[in-house]
C-alpha cells in the first residue's frame, strides 16, 4: 500500500480546484466564497466534536451526532477502541483539510506552505476551531502577502495539532480519507452536465 503524502494531496486539491473552475466557468477572485465554505465546515466539525451548543454539556451532543456513547468516545480518542462504524469526524476533519488545501492551490501557495508544525495547544478544543476561524478570516481580509501567508499557516498549525492531539486522528488515515474526498468531488463536477 502506498502512503500518501502532502505534495499528492495539495495536487489533487489544486487539479479539483481547476476542475471546478472550468466546469462552473468561475473566474475572479474566488477566496472569499472559499473561506465562508470552510467556515462553514469548520462549525460541522466543531458540531460533531460535541462544541456546537453551548449550553449544552458535550455527553449528549457526541451520542447524538456521532452515535457513539460519551465513554465509548473518550476510549476512541484514548486509542482503548476503535471507531465501531464509520468516523463521521474523521470525514469532517477530511473535508477541512480539503478546504485547506483547495484555498492554498487558489492563493498560489505551495505544498511546502501547508506543512504543519507539531505544538502543543492552550484552551479547549472550543478555543481551537474559533482560533481557526479567527486566522482564517484575517487570512481573508489581509492585503500584504507575508502576513496573509502567516495567517493561513496559523490555521493550518491549529487544524494539524487539533485533529492530531485533541481527537487522535491519523495522519495516514486522514490523507486517505481527503483524497477519498476529492476523487468523489472530482466525480460529481465530472459527472454534472451543467
Amino acid at each position: 500500500m502506498t502512503t500518501l503524502q502532502l505534495p499528492d494531496l495539495y495536487k489533487a486539491a489544486a487539479e479539483l480546484v481547476a476542475l471546478q473552475k472550468e466546469k462552473n466557468n468561475l473566474t475572479g477572485d474566488l477566496l472569499p466564497r472559499m473561506v465562508l465554505e470552510l467556515n462553514v465546515k469548520l462549525g460541522k466539525l466543531a458540531e460533531l466534536a460535541g462544541m456546537g451548543e453551548w449550553h449544552r454539556t458535550r455527553e449528549p451532543l457526541i451520542e447524538q451526532k456521532l452515535g457513539l456513547t460519551y465513554a465509548q468516545y473518550r476510549k476512541v480518542n484514548e486509542g482503548q477502541m476503535e471507531w465501531p462504524t464509520r468516523n463521521p469526524l474523521m470525514e469532517a476533519c477530511a473535508e477541512v483539510y480539503g478546504g485547506i488545501l483547495s484555498i492554498a492551490a487558489e492563493a498560489g501557495y505551495t505544498d511546502d506552505d501547508c506543512s504543519a508544525w507539531d505544538d502543543s495547544l492552550e484552551g479547549d478544543n472550543a478555543d481551537c476551531i474559533n482560533e481557526m476561524i479567527f486566522y482564517l478570516n484575517y487570512f481573508r481580509f489581509e492585503q500584504e502577502s507575508e502576513r496573509k501567508k502567516e495567517y493561513f499557516r496559523h490555521v493550518i498549525y491549529m487544524f494539524a495539532n487539533t485533529i492530531y492531539y485533541r481527537f487522535t486522528i491519523d495522519w495516514d488515515d486522514l490523507f486517505t480519507a481527503v483524497m477519498e474526498s476529492i476523487e468523489r468531488q472530482r466525480r460529481a463536477v465530472s459527472s454534472d452536465e451543467n
